[in-house]
């Protein structure tokens, strides 16, 4: 038997689809990683979890003016926060992530602007 082997570059649709699957999975990571905020004067470490979030909204939502609620935050913080601290965690959190999408947004953007394998071979899908 005799074999022969042709080496044939990926179609380039599959190689920026390729690409943009890593960038929807940087971002996921990103978009979950979490945010510092300064609450009360004390830096605090914030889960951005899709799951966490929403913890946190659920919160916000049901909250009067005037409520106050002991939220835990790693390290052992203790916080009495007010629905307006609340607020700002939402807020925050809510930028945090719109700025994962955006970021991916315009990587997505960068890899559909390539026109050649070559271009793709060379695009840089971290910052820094």
């Amino acid at each position: 038997a005799v074999a022969n082997w042709i080496k044939v570059d990926k179609p380039i649709d599959f190689v920026k689809s390729d690409l943009k699957s890593q960038l929807a999975n940087l971002r996921w990571q990103k978009e979950n990683k979490g945010v510092e905020l300064t609450i009360q004067d004390a830096k605090v470490w914030c889960d951005t979890s899709r799951g966490n979030r929403d913890i946190f909204i659920q919160k916000y939502s049901i909250m009067s003016d005037t409520d106050t609620v002991m939220w835990k935050f790693p390290g052992d913080i203790w916080l009495n926060l007010t629905k307006s601290d609340l607020g700002y965690i939402v807020s925050e959190g809510s930028k945090y992530i719109q700025s994962c999408f955006d970021w991916e947004a315009a990587k997505a953007a960068g890899v559909d602007a390539c026109t050649t394998l070559e271009q793709l071979d060379q695009f840089v899908l971290e910052d820094g």
